[in-house]
């Protein structure tokens, strides 16, 4: 079940929530992460998500309805509290 704020926006728990119960991988988890926020929008101003399996590492930001997703490989990667994807992007909203 999806959970949704009052005014129809969904807190980053409910995202999480969805993805852990339907995705078996980070890119399936990245597809409905995304399909939810261009649905919903995000509840904060902003947030970052890590979505990880043993052969890859994605990391999507949102502002609002409107997001971006890079892909990491065989790298380690440490984020900030801050948005770090500028154009080296592999997928985004419209």
């Amino acid at each position: 079940a999806l959970m949704k704020q009052s005014k129809g926006t969904m807190k980053h728990f409910a995202h999480e929530a969805n993805i852990l119960e339907r995705a078996r991988t980070a890119r399936e988890g990245v597809e409905i992460l995304t399909k939810l926020t261009e649905k919903y929008g995000q509840a904060w101003n902003s947030i970052m998500f890590e979505i990880g399996d043993p052969q890859e590492l994605w990391i999507v930001e949102i502002a609002n309805k409107q997001w971006v997703a890079r892909r990491y490989t065989n790298c380690y990667t440490v984020r900030t509290n801050q948005f770090q994807i500028t154009d080296d992007y592999e997928i985004c909203s419209d």
